[in-house]
């Protein structure tokens, strides 16, 4: 849990892994990351890193737009893991997999979004937080639905390319926010009555 304070230095970070750091430092997806060239014990280990730049850097910060301030929050946290961490980075130009999100022919059954009303479930489940555009619903054992809310394609195609562990690109076309239930198995009644299937927080 934690991150930097909106628009300041002051970092605040507990129980992350070096690969959480890495990622968050270089702006990285979990699958370009290659988790198995860590060494074990690095892999393993747990941080809480609490740090603060000087008064000059906090100025200049509570001053940027919120999108340039989180660049430069990810550029200090980069200086700090070389600078505590010894990590040194290269560059490299790889060839891999690629998939394309293509729409289908005819008429699409993606169905536009509504006003969005929080079910009890979800109240329980995310409290005063804002509820995703799309989420997982379901249990290891009976495998998850998606639940989508407003959904855009770019939040489809972030969860696929998660999934996949390769980049996806949005060749739809589609440009709108849409309501969906992927349902990814069938799940017996007697199934249903034993499992937990209240919502999954990302």
């Amino acid at each position: 849990t934690g991150w930097f304070q909106p628009n300041s230095s002051t970092l605040r970070a507990e129980n992350w892994s070096i690969f959480n750091l890495v990622t968050a430092a270089y702006g990285l997806k979990s699958y370009q990351l290659d988790w198995d060239s860590i060494p074990v014990e690095l892999r393993r280990a747990m941080y809480m890193v609490e740090a603060k730049g000087d008064a000059s850097t906090q100025e200049t910060l509570a001053k940027l737009p919120k999108k340039q301030a989180a660049l430069e929050q990810q550029h200090m946290l980069l200086a700090l893991l070389e600078d505590r961490f010894k990590l040194k980075a290269h560059f490299e130009i790889l060839q891999g997999d690629v998939f394309n999100l293509v729409a289908p022919k005819g008429e699409t059954k993606l169905l536009n979004a509504k006003a969005p009303a929080s079910t009890a479930e979800q109240i329980k489940a995310w409290g005063d937080r804002p509820i995703p555009a799309l989420y997982q619903q379901g249990s290891s054992r009976t495998e998850f639905d998606y639940i989508a809310h407003q959904c855009q394609i770019s939040d489809i195609v972030e969860m696929l390319a998660g999934q996949f562990g390769h980049p996806v690109i949005d060749k739809t076309g589609f440009t709108g926010k849409y309501d969906f239930v992927l349902k990814t198995h069938e799940t017996r009644e007697s199934d249903r009555r034993d499992d937990d299937s209240s919502p999954v927080p990302p």
